[in-house]
């Protein structure tokens, strides 16, 4: 087995304790009694702390970690309020890909459903983003700007448009979604997860976001401003930093993520938030009509006009459909709906018009055809005359079946949002899937549940809690700890550190665009330990707790419905320092 690797330093060094002179109860000659009494008046003498005072350099490192620590609990406290916020504006700006300045306005709800507007190159985007599936509504100029100049943009620029989800540099929906906000400022506010990296938020000044007082809080880069009265509200963020003089929310040019961000935050009330709703209801009904331009389609070869006769001809197009883009959402082998309109004239006049409907699928090759009758009389001087035919082909972004599913989807997140805030009993379980006794474990999981609590027993020893230090901030750096333990374990332990789980298979990591920070992909759950021939093989489920809470039932059945069928039923257990 691998050595343990030492816990890391704490930012500040602790104050050492003032010293306190001893008596000695035992004296073991005249010499011995003149040498100890020396080294207690030299003592005395040489440390003038025996009434408790700090010197210069340790009052400034107690400073230090007060002011380390009143960050680290004003930014979880607004974190933990942003995590059940039903809904919120955030009006700002932002890089995009190109390095060009997009300003937004949008309103996102707490699972990152998303409705608003972009501004960018003097064309305004609308903006609708469902989950799994963005979509804007813009002119065709902004079609062209991008490359699209086959036809298409005149069709897109009348109606939604499907597009990948960071066309403008990082979806919205992931990044923005009060809930997943809140975790990329501190990654553990939802008990699914911790940091991978040892940060240390710090103090800034004292700003004014709308005439609201706010305390800027710095972490990675990132400022955040939190209001100073109660309750603790995020009112902006920003990736660059604030300037100090004025008091006002102004960044400078200075880069410190992939996405240069400047917001202010706004919670919605209950009334704006219906309008929302109902808003993004009506555009749900029309988006049957919507365009993707995920999916291209063009011809392979070339088109064919046979047979052609002097009362009639065919023009034939053999089409291939591919996708255009690396997005996850798009799921290769998903069929699409094509449409294609075929124009066919005689010497430069219009004789036939044919709207043919494909269902293919990505990379799929399909042939549409259109047949024209005309009536060429015979000539004593023969005439050479021109057919020709011409084709556009769009893809429809959303079926009915996918109109039925969206709605129903947004139906049920309705549900939940009305419920946020609403906290059911605190009940937690020292082992789940609850019952009247704990699960039946074999030799094996009992051997691994046994070693994995002494590891749990080592982190916490390694990891002593600084002066002033949160529950929350030390149990982070335990799970740390922890996780540097188990992946220490020999490959015969069949242990695995954190482990995240979505749509019965692994989940990713991601690094957030705009804080900098990695956490899990939208929807994953992650348990602390699983024991298993394979991550994908779970046979035991283990999550440290380093305060008195212990597993909580919702957080059980989410993690059940991300994992394949068969091994839905596995247990989870506490283990405790």
């Amino acid at each position: 087995m691998n050595s343990p690797t030492p816990p890391s330093p704490p930012p500040f060094s602790p104050v050492p304790a003032p010293f306190r002179p001893r008596r000695i109860g035992l004296l073991i000659g005249g010499s011995a009694l003149a040498i100890l009494l020396i080294c207690a008046i030299s003592a005395i003498i040489v440390v003038p702390r025996i009434t408790g005072d700090l010197s210069e350099e340790e009052a400034r490192v107690t400073e230090a970690q007060a002011a380390a620590n009143t960050a680290d609990q004003e930014l979880r406290r607004a974190a933990e309020r942003l995590l059940t916020t039903p809904a919120i504006r955030y009006e700002g700006s932002f890089t995009g890909p190109d390095g060009d300045r997009i300003r937004m306005d949008v309103r996102v709800t707490n699972e990152g459903t998303v409705r608003g507007k972009l501004t960018t190159g003097g064309q305004t985007a609308e903006i609708l983003d469902l989950s799994d599936r963005t979509f804007i509504q813009v002119g065709a100029a902004f079609w062209r700007k991008a490359g699209i100049t086959d036809g298409r943009e005149k069709d897109f620029a009348k109606q939604w448009v499907r597009v990948p989800g960071d066309l403008f540099g990082f979806d919205f929906g992931d990044v923005l979604a009060p809930a997943l906000f809140a975790t990329g400022m501190v990654p553990s506010i939802d008990e699914n997860g911790y940091p991978q990296q040892e940060e240390s938020p710090e103090l800034g000044a004292i700003h004014s976001v709308d005439g609201v007082e706010a305390q800027a809080v710095v972490l990675g880069g990132v400022t955040y401003l939190i209001s100073t009265a109660e309750p603790k509200q995020l009112l902006g963020v920003s990736t660059v930093p604030v300037t100090e003089s004025g008091g006002g929310f102004q960044p400078i040019a200075y880069r410190v993520s992939d996405v240069e961000l400047r917001a202010t935050l706004e919670v919605l009330t209950d009334d704006e938030r219906q309008l929302l709703f109902d808003e993004v209801k009506r555009q749900m009904g029309v988006l049957s009509q919507a365009l993707d331009s995920i999916v291209q389609v063009s011809l392979t070869g070339k088109a064919s006009l046979s047979p052609c006769t002097t009362s009639g001809c065919t023009a034939n197009l053999k089409l291939r459909s591919r996708v255009t883009s690396a997005s996850k959402y798009v799921t290769i082998g998903k069929q699409v709906t094509v449409e294609v309109d075929i124009t066919m004239t005689l010497d430069g006049k219009l004789v036939k018009f044919c709207p043919v409907v494909l269902t293919m699928k990505p990379k799929d090759t399909k042939t549409a055809r259109c047949r024209a009758s005309y009536y060429i009389p015979p000539a004593r001087n023969p005439k050479t005359h021109q057919i020709y035919a011409a084709y556009t082909a769009v893809a429809r972004a959303v079926t009915t079946a996918d109109a039925k599913k969206m709605a129903a989807d947004f139906a049920d997140e309705i549900e939940r949002n009305g419920a946020l805030g609403v906290k059911p009993p605190n009940k937690s379980h020292e082992y789940l899937p609850p019952g009247v006794s704990p699960p039946t474990l074999n030799t094996r999981q009992q051997q691994a549940r046994t070693r994995v609590e002494q590891l749990a027993k080592q982190a916490c020893a390694d990891v002593q809690r600084w002066p002033g230090e949160s529950a929350q901030h030390w149990g982070d750096r335990v799970h740390r700890r922890l996780a540097e333990l188990v992946d220490a374990e020999p490959a015969s332990a069949n242990l695995f550190a954190e482990v995240g789980y979505l749509n019965e298979s692994l989940a990713r990591r991601w690094k957030n665009p705009v804080t900098g920070r990695e956490g899990w992909e939208k929807g994953a759950k992650a348990p602390d330990v699983v024991l298993g021939v394979s991550e994908l093989e779970p046979e035991l489920f283990l999550d440290l707790k380093t305060g008195a809470k212990g597993l909580e039932l919702k957080w059980y059945e989410d993690l059940k419905r991300q994992l394949p069928e068969r091994y839905q039923s596995i247990p989870a257990i506490t283990v405790r320092c």
